[in-house]
């Protein structure tokens, strides 16, 4: 199990807000491996613990990198720590079945959001001049420049 899954303690965990789940609740999405129509949160319970990462474009780095680092080190565990993955990206299926060949993701952890519903409905804050033109972006860029953080290992 990778160092990322041993510290979870699922009874630590508060269940998700209402917001939240009302939010991925209302959002028809696609499955990456067969395009029917699907919610989110069908994917489990109240009950259960979930981590769902939302990827902003199937061609972004830094998307990339994390749907590259979370199949390498976290999807191996997460059966064994009780808890489930699922990705959402912004895009088609053809663009989500594209990206989990390069990036190694399994498309059966996910969701293809074309209409951007998710992402709406959740709220995030999106825009060029929200993202990269905040103070805080170029600094963030560059401790993971000095800290080599940045590359993605390969096995």
């Amino acid at each position: 199990m990778s160092t990322a899954l041993r510290a979870i303690d699922s009874t630590k965990f508060q269940s998700a807000p209402s917001s939240s789940w009302s939010a991925l609740s209302s959002a028809s999405l696609l499955q990456t491996t067969d395009g029917k129509s699907v919610v989110p949160t069908s994917f489990w319970s109240r009950e259960e613990v979930a981590v769902v990462v939302l990827f902003r474009s199937y061609g972004w780095f830094f998307c990339q990198e994390l749907a590259s680092q979370l199949a390498r080190d976290v999807l191996p565990g997460p059966k064994e720590a009780d808890c489930k993955l699922l990705a959402i990206g912004i895009g088609t299926t053809s663009r989500a079945n594209e990206f989990c060949e390069h990036v190694g993701f399994p498309k059966e952890n996910l969701l293809s959001d074309p209409n951007n519903v998710a992402y709406d409905n959740l709220e995030l804050v999106k825009g060029v001049r929200d993202t990269f033109f905040n103070e805080k972006t170029p600094y963030a860029l560059l401790d993971r420049v000095k800290t080599n953080s940045a590359k993605v290992p390969k096995e």
